[in-house]
């Protein structure tokens, strides 16, 4: 069986299948505009993309001067001219063209993005190109599991970690793709000296270099935009081996969700893997709840804290899981997102995209580096918010948790129709991922990503599975499919994946050929 359970912004996940005389026949959900389907499967096998922080994409320091009017940086001992390009951009300012000039600079790492301490920083990445197309068109063709890992043995895709699942029951997991090979002793989350060749990458790991997991003995396999040492539930010390910059991901609340439930999974059905992925338990929760209930009693005396009573005895009560009815789940969503704005503000400028993500996905959010009045002053500012905005702390998280469906780029409205959803973010360990925020005209959240569409595979003479969609697969706000999975999407009751085209003609409600 396989879980896919990609994460995105709504709405920009379709649910297709993809067929053609010459061999293709594939079933997922490509990102809007791209020609593959990103996630998904056909008769004999399936594929899920996770996050991968797995260093592809580096920040390199540039020692730039100037000199008869042109920039130079210093690689090797020589002097390097840094190659400018003028862009014009126009804009409307009310019904009159203006354009505006802009020069951006480059070096052989990459394009500048950033000046700090009177130095550029480039950041060099591997840009997309046919090989990655062709990677993933011959990943939607494989047949087996031979096939399928020489298509991405090409090694063009980054960003992305690979797991994978067939009918000859054998499945892997690859922690990234594109890994360059560099300086293991480096920090890579933080800029590199650029001014010398031996701190550039040098060629690329082979697949079988890269931390990955081929039929593991315990049966499962888990990446919840995570590292993959935890990747069968417990640490595996002979990949931790590996270089540091193969390994820069967490151990997201996520994962520690997932282990946990598949741990306890046997012979399981489609139905029970949706069960598990739907499991209300927040690892984050319960991490770092009672660190912010200790800070109270340390400073409870206090009459700046009293606002706070009432509020810490409800989270103390707290069984840390989500739950649409429950205000704590409230209180503590609310409370770790401005704990994450504060991790945050204390990152060494400039923040990298691990260092960042790493925070915001749950995995390092830390209450051990702030004091007892940070914590007590975030949870202060949630009850004043609350209050100024309900008239009370005591807000159920379905009351301002919801779902609405946008169309024609309309603005969410509190006097709409909406849902109440019982997923949190991810950075609370939740498996069913929710991010809701505040429209600036709204006093509830709303929606904006989290799980798009997913769905459970099974892989045997036959494929099936059952799949859900953010809302429904209709754009049209008259049609019967505008919201006819919003239930499904919230309850964890998916839909069965009609794939064979016998069963597509029996269900079809509407044909169309091109020319009709």
């Amino acid at each position: 069986m396989l879980l896919i359970n990609p994460h995105a912004e709504f709405y920009g996940r379709i649910e297709i299948q993809v067929v053609s005389k010459q061999g293709l026949n594939a079933y997922g959900a490509p990102f809007l505009g791209q020609f593959n389907i990103f996630q998904g499967f056909n008769e004999f096998l399936g594929w899920m993309h996770p996050v991968s922080l797995s260093d592809a994409k580096d920040l390199f320091t540039e020692q730039v001067e100037q000199k008869g009017g042109h920039y130079l940086y210093r690689f090797d001992d020589t002097m390097r001219p840094v190659d400018s390009t003028a862009i014009t951009l126009q804009y409307k300012q009310g019904g009159t063209l203006l354009s505006r000039k802009f020069v951006t600079y480059r070096t052989h790492h990459g394009p500048v993005v950033a000046a700090f301490d009177k130095k550029w920083i480039a950041l060099k990445s591997q840009d997309a190109n046919i090989d990655l197309l062709a990677m993933h068109w011959e990943k939607m063709k494989a047949r087996n599991f031979k096939e399928f890992q020489a298509s991405i043995n090409k090694r063009a895709m980054t960003g992305s970690n690979v797991v994978y699942a067939d009918r000859d029951g054998n499945i892997a997991y690859w922690h990234g793709n594109f890994v360059p090979k560099k300086n293991p002793y480096f920090d890579w989350k933080r800029p590199v000296d650029g001014s010398t060749l031996t701190n550039d990458w040098q060629g690329t790991h082979e697949l079988v270099d890269i931390p990955q997991y081929i039929n593991p003995a315990n049966g499962w396999v888990q990446n919840c935009n995570s590292t993959p040492l935890y990747g069968t539930g417990v640490f595996d010390s002979l990949m931790s081996k590996k270089p540091a910059y193969m390994l820069p991901d967490g151990q997201t609340p996520r994962a520690v969700s997932a282990i946990r439930v598949l741990t306890k999974l046997t012979n399981a059905s489609i139905d029970d893997v949706i069960m598990a992925a739907h499991d209300p338990y927040l690892p984050n929760g319960e991490r770092h709840i009672p660190k912010l209930i200790a800070a109270y009693e340390t400073l409870k005396t206090d009459t700046a804290y009293s606002i706070l009573a009432a509020p810490l005895q409800t989270l103390q009560a707290w069984n840390f899981r989500a739950d649409s009815s429950s205000v704590a789940t409230t209180l503590a969503v609310l409370w770790l997102e401005k704990i994450i704005e504060l991790n945050i503000a204390r990152l060494k400028k400039p923040i990298s995209t691990e260092e960042r993500y790493s925070i915001t996905n749950g995995a390092a959010i830390s209450t051990d580096i702030l004091s007892a009045n940070e914590m007590l002053d975030a949870c202060t500012k949630v009850i004043r918010e609350l209050m100024k905005d309900f008239g009370t702390w005591e807000v159920a998280w379905g009351t301002i948790n919801r779902y609405q469906r946008l169309n024609n780029g309309k603005s969410f409205s509190d006097t709409k129709p909406s849902w109440a959803v019982n997923g949190t973010p991810g950075f609370m360990g939740s498996l069913n991922a929710y991010v809701s925020k505040k429209a600036p005209q709204t006093q509830k959240r709303y929606g904006i990503t989290g799980n798009t569409f997913a769905a459970v595979v099974e892989f045997g003479k036959t494929v099936k599975g059952k799949s859900i969609l953010t809302g429904g697969s209709s754009s049209d706000p008259t049609s019967p499919h505008y919201t006819d999975q919003v239930n499904g999407y919230i309850k964890g009751a998916y839909k069965d994946i009609i794939f064979y085209k016998k069963d597509v003609k029996a269900t079809a409600e509407k044909t169309y050929h091109p020319g009709e």
